[in-house]
């Protein structure tokens, strides 16, 4: 809106226009504030399906994936794989319950293993996200020196270690776009004051050549408020009738919050 000559100003007590747009201002604040705490709880609820289907497919398709493999590449060596029954659940596993021995040799081993579950990633350092270069296939000699270690390699070979949350977790990503869209819309929450947050109108004026009989309302109205600490001033973008309280109230912190949000 273009300045008007001159501007009547109101007298200062607006106690009754901050009054009727106080419940606005609240009303946009817990309004983000819930979008954002349900998007964050079914993002956490996706992520914890999603680590326990990649649990269970890194331990049933995987590991047995890697073992086939290793113990293929133990053979041409002349060595025989000792594997800790039922002890690897993990790609972790390999290094505490793996070893090989010449195949004339039986190897008792005593080590249980740990249940570790790292799968083929962690929780918000993305799943499955492994290079495209392939390491080399383990050598006679890290078989014999190392065999845990060494059958870790064919994790590389395995289609089914490679698990990417975004296309194999049912509804990962979709909870995971709402998520950081909600993150990213509502971004301007961290600049609410936890403590002393206040809305205030300083002051208030209008042209009275803006005025429209026919919606007994004025065109042009200047409101300088202080929104939750910061002071702007602005001509409502709307015609209101500063004297009808109860509409142009709203109206006035709608367009308040609306410019904290972006300062």
């Amino acid at each position: 809106m273009s300045e008007c000559a001159y501007l009547v100003r109101l007298a200062d007590n607006y106690d009754a226009l901050v009054q009727a747009g106080v419940s606005t201002i609240t009303s946009e604040i817990t309004g983000a504030s819930n979008v954002v705490k349900s998007t964050s709880t079914a993002y956490q609820q996706a992520q914890t399906n999603c680590q326990a289907y990649i649990d269970q497919k890194t331990e049933k398709q995987c590991v047995p994936c890697i073992v086939q493999k290793c113990k293929a590449k133990a053979d041409s060596c002349g060595r025989k794989l000792n594997i800790v029954e039922g002890a690897i659940k993990s790609i972790s596993d390999f290094g505490s319950s793996v070893t090989s021995s010449a195949k004339n040799v039986v190897n008792k081993i005593v080590d249980t293993g740990k249940k570790v579950i790292e799968s083929v990633g962690k929780v918000f350092k993305g799943w499955g996200k492994r290079s495209v270069v392939r390491r080399a296939e383990p050598s006679c000699s890290e078989i014999s020196n190392n065999a845990g270690q060494a059958c870790k390699k064919y994790q590389d070979y395995c289609s089914s270690c490679r698990i990417d949350a975004n296309t194999e977790c049912a509804g990962y990503a979709t909870a995971k776009t709402a998520y950081e869209s909600a993150r990213s819309t509502y971004g301007w929450l961290s600049k609410v004051p936890t403590q002393g947050a206040s809305y205030m109108i300083l002051s208030l004026s209008y042209d009275p050549q803006s005025f429209t009989p026919s919606s007994n309302t004025w065109t042009v109205v200047s409101v300088q408020v202080n929104i939750l600490g910061k002071v702007t001033t602005f001509n409502v973008n709307r015609p209101i009738s500063p004297f009808d309280t109860a509409t142009a109230g709203p109206v006035i912190a709608k367009q308040a919050i609306d410019w904290f949000k972006t300062h």
